[in-house]
């Protein structure tokens, strides 16, 4: 009987050890050793869809089946760019509070625009670009998972553009790398402090985009593909250089860069030996490609989706070997901008174009400030609607700014094809109304804008005489659905048809993490996502 109890006793021992073991294996499973954020300009969910037949298995096609995907990702404010999106996601709230309200902002010294994030205070590493994230006003899912693992955790951002690098490596990360302008070799800022030396070197060998751009030729993979709005299958055949590499970095190709740099930090930045969660943020673009006037259902855009899907697959693959996809947590997004140019050239369309002229709008905004308050160059600046006011010589007038500011709204409202006008002090004072909360999200009051011009859709913003399209922006509004995939070790492929708000992004990864969500958001974590 004793001897029966012992046995019992020492069954139980064993299972309970067995049971603590398999816990903590099974803890040790699921913590992550690295989320990897995904973000593709201009990703539309349409043409992703189109391409699905032409993907392979483990690129798009095994995020899509195999994660929980959310059909569409509403960034909530007017005009949305590359950078206001990326900052979006990554702190969970908008530009009105993280202060990336665009690429570029007016420059009242040199009286021209420059990067939102230009500093003189910091140096560029393989470019003459002096930039740095201060301007980001809001902090990140990166710096949230900086400051909860005292330092700890690796966070790396690569991207075609600094701005999408610097944004997304945050206030706190360890880098940012983008491709630069003369020379096309991998980029940084002195203001972060790794430059590790497999990325140093990667630029002197003869994989670097530097070395081979020259020889880089973009052809269609695999066969013709017909375009989804109908016609022929099409070809097509560029060669890149040196002499214009922005171009270089809005093309298909330029994504393979992107892989290639994301495989040689994961092969030697040791993020399979990490004990705390790693952040590797990738920007990938599927933009159109804007060397020649088309139409957005290009053969060029539909051989970038299948190119992507390679890149994506390349991508996986890497994680897998290296770290094994169950110690990763994959996000993919959109940016929610479509850049689009002006219709065909066809003689039909051309008498239904409606033209708004920055030049004409700033002269008759000039020339009536002139017959108020006097002469003066009045309008500083014009751009993607954000009006710049002389400060200056309105102190100097003794005007109060924000009379000078409403006067100009009030007289923006009258103009043909402006939608909406606002000053910069009606926000946040009560002013606005639901249709204009959207539109006031998009600027920071008295910093980026004195007044914010919205036009109506279809308008083409730029001049008539325009020789090219490249300075012409058609106006549009309408929502191209693209979705938002969270691929996780325990996901096993949903489909959610609903729109989520990007401000919802960032809190969820932080529950994911289990890390405090980014000061400035306020939304709550996915439910599907939380417990």
């Amino acid at each position: 009987m004793e001897k029966e109890r012992s046995m019992k006793r020492l069954v139980t021992t064993l299972l309970a050890v067995l049971a603590i073991s398999g816990g903590k294996a099974q803890a040790e499973s699921t913590h992550p050793k690295l989320v990897v954020v995904i973000t593709i300009d201009q990703l539309r969910g349409d043409l992703l869809s189109y391409c699905i037949p032409e993907y392979g298995p483990g690129g798009f096609n095994r995020l899509l089946n195999n994660g929980l995907v959310f059909s569409n990702v509403d960034f909530g404010f007017d005009g949305v760019d590359e950078a206001s999106a990326i900052a979006g996601i990554y702190t969970g709230t908008y530009p009105n509070r993280h202060g990336i309200t665009g690429s570029t902002t007016f420059d009242t010294e040199k009286n021209s625009q420059v990067s939102i994030l230009e500093d003189k205070n910091y140096l560029g590493n393989y470019t003459s670009e002096r930039l740095s994230p201060q301007n980001l006003q809001s902090e990140t899912i990166g710096d949230e998972l900086r400051a909860a693992t005292d330092g700890r955790s690796k966070v790396y951002a690569i991207a075609p553009n600094a701005v999408a690098a610097i944004v997304a490596a945050g206030q706190s990360g360890n880098g940012a790398f983008w491709i630069e302008d003369r020379q096309g070799k991998w980029a940084t800022t002195t203001y972060y402090k790794d430059f590790p030396w497999y990325i140093d070197r990667f630029n002197s060998l003869p994989e670097s985009p530097s070395s081979r751009i020259n020889n880089i030729v973009w052809t269609p993979v695999g066969a013709p593909q017909s375009l989804p709005a109908g016609g022929d299958p099409a070809t097509f055949s560029y060669r890149f250089s040196q002499s214009n590499i922005p171009l270089f970095k809005r093309s298909a190709p330029v994504n393979e860069e992107v892989t290639t740099l994301a495989l040689r930090l994961i092969e030697y930045g040791g993020l399979e030996l990490a004990k705390q969660p790693n952040l590797l943020s990738l920007t990938y673009y599927a933009g159109r490609y804007p060397a020649k006037q088309q139409s957005e259902h290009q053969a060029e855009m539909i051989d970038t989706y299948r190119r992507l899907d390679d890149q994506i697959a390349r991508l996986l693959t890497a994680l897998d070997k290296k770290i094994g996809l169950a110690h990763c947590i994959i996000a993919l997004s959109g940016t929610g901008h479509f850049e689009s140019s002006p219709p065909t050239t066809s003689s039909t369309v051309l008498k239904r174009r409606r033209y708004f002229s920055p030049k004409r709008c700033k002269a008759l905004i000039n020339m009536y400030l002139m017959a108020l308050h006097g002469q003066g160059q009045w309008v500083l600046d014009y751009t993607d609607g954000r009006l710049i006011l002389d400060k200056k010589l309105a102190e100097k007038k003794q005007l109060d700014i924000r009379n000078l500011q409403s006067e100009v709204a009030e007289f923006a409202r009258q103009m043909s094809g402006v939608r909406f006008a606002m000053a910069a002090h009606e926000v946040g004072s009560g002013m606005v109304n639901e249709e204009g909360l959207r539109f006031a999200r998009s600027f920071k009051p008295g910093e980026t804008a004195d007044v914010c011009i919205q036009l109506q859709g279809g308008w083409i913003e730029g001049e008539e005489e325009s020789p090219t399209n490249s300075q012409q922006k058609q106006v549009r509004y309408d929502a191209v659905a693209a979705p938002f995939i969270l691929f996780t070790p325990t996901s096993k492929g949903e489909k959610v048809h609903r729109t989520i708000s990007s401000t919802e992004i960032a809190p969820t990864l932080a529950y994911i993490l289990r890390i405090r969500p980014p000061t400035d958001a306020k939304a709550l974590p996915l439910p599907e996502v939380a417990i």
